[in-house]
């Protein structure tokens, strides 16, 4: 309340004065007008009037072009508040173009990458963010845009890119907070693939990372069976649960295994198999498949009978 409002009396009070050193001041102090029209275009872009705010950006860009890198990069932002990411885009080019020495180039080419990104131009955002790594390899947007680029080709579904982009974030930025996000997606590509493998021999092999717990391999093995068949994959998924049924005779997830892999072989019409898992299902205790293990086994059986009669 009694803050906000003398933020706000303060904000005011410096747009008089900034405007009122604009009526006063002559053409020929072009820095400082500048500098004028980028203050009050600050006090409209706080009080959250972005058109108005990006005009007077403009106006400082063009009183004084020498200055003017300022303006074009706050002016861009205002733009983009404003869902203009065409706009933004071309107002950061022209910054990075006049201004190649910029204090806020970093910051240019990566707001760039998330206009494309606004815009749905993935290739053009790989771009910007590439350029930015190039320019900028040790700064903390370079990882960033690292991350990015590896989030957009993962989202793609290039899991190949995503990979090698996830792998090099681990080895160019191995201590980062971008490192431990890294390799929790890379957890899940692996996992969406079916490879647990090859995701716990790679932490194996790569310095710093902590090693996968036989535990969680186990887990994600059977996440990995189930998603496929979720997905409806249900010949990947069968081989996924014989996998980790093969790999983990002792697994905490045995039960689910033999009780998905019965019904996608009951659905398939082949009862023999479907029977062996339910059987499986039904070795255990009291679970929550009994039941429906007990209804088709006994299916199973009264179908072989009938047909032998």
């Amino acid at each position: 309340g009694k803050t906000i409002v003398m933020t706000m009396s303060f904000v005011l009070w410096a747009m008089t004065h900034f405007n009122r050193f604009l009526q006063q001041a002559p053409a020929s102090e072009k820095a400082l007008r500048s500098d004028a029209y980028n203050r009050i275009g600050d006090c409209h872009f706080y009080n959250r009037s972005y058109a108005t705010a990006e005009q007077y950006y403009r106006k400082a860009a063009e009183t004084d072009d020498s200055q003017g890198d300022y303006a074009l990069y706050r002016g861009a932002i205002t733009q983009g508040l404003g869902k203009d990411y065409a706009g933004k885009v071309e107002t950061l080019k022209r910054l990075i173009n006049n201004f190649p020495q910029s204090t806020y180039a970093e910051q240019a080419f990566y707001e760039m990458g998330r206009a494309y990104i606004e815009q749905e131009k993935s290739a053009q955002a790989i771009e910007a963010f590439d350029e930015l790594i190039k320019r900028f390899p040790k700064s903390s947007l370079a990882r960033k845009a690292a991350t990015e680029t590896a989030m957009i080709y993962n989202q793609s579904g290039n899991d190949e890119k995503a990979i090698a982009a996830y792998k090099k974030i681990i080895t160019d930025y191995p201590l980062s907070e971008e490192a431990q996000i890294a390799a929790q997606d890379l957890k899940s590509i692996y996992v969406d693939m079916g490879r647990v493998d090859l995701f716990a021999e790679y932490v194996a092999g790569t310095s710093g990372m902590q090693p996968v717990e036989s535990s969680e391999i186990d887990t994600l093995t059977y996440i990995a069976a189930e998603k496929a068949y979720s997905r409806g994959e249900l010949e990947v998924a069968k081989k996924a649960f014989e996998e980790y049924l093969q790999k983990h005779p002792a697994g905490a997830f045995r039960l689910n295994s033999y009780y998905y892999k019965g019904v996608i072989c009951y659905n398939q019409g082949n009862e023999d198999e479907a029977l062996e898992n339910f059987e499986k299902v039904l070795e255990f205790p009291a679970n929550q498949y009994r039941e429906e293990a007990m209804v088709v086994t006994a299916d199973i059986y009264y179908n072989s009978s009938a047909l032998e009669k």
